[in-house]
């Protein structure tokens, strides 16, 4: 089984969520959905996966795609900067149906987890280049 620890790559998108989340804005506003709705992606091609909110997770791909994922149940504590995102698979691919688990990063306890949903193509609009 592959265990995927997903910190680094979003730490500077991860910032300027949490920032929004602690807000209390919408961490939604500064995206616009598309119409291109994925079950996986391949893990190969991600280099960020971050939390927006309890909900949300934003997932990013080298090619500069970015997909919103939002989660079955409650990810709690999943856009907290003290936060890790561990995902457990045996597959090659971040597929609906599988389990996110939110570890905090200073007790390596797991404060929560979630199931993700279909991942659903958004882009930046104005507000969220504006904001990082």
């Amino acid at each position: 089984m592959k265990s995927l620890f997903l910190t680094a790559g979003a730490m500077a998108l991860a910032a300027c969520a949490t920032a929004t989340a602690q807000q209390g804005e919408d961490p939604l506003a500064g995206y616009e959905r598309t119409d291109e709705v994925r079950r996986c992606i391949p893990m190969q091609s991600v280099i960020g996966l971050q939390g927006l909110d309890d909900r949300h997770l934003l997932l990013e791909t080298d090619g500069g795609a970015l997909y919103l994922n939002e989660v079955n149940g409650r990810c709690r504590g999943a856009a907290d900067y003290y936060s890790i995102l561990r995902y457990d698979t045996t597959v090659t691919s971040f597929c609906a149906g599988e389990a996110i688990r939110v570890i905090d990063r200073t007790t390596d306890s797991v404060r929560g987890s979630c199931t993700l949903g279909e991942f659903v193509r958004v882009r930046e609009t104005g507000d969220a280049a504006g904001s990082q």
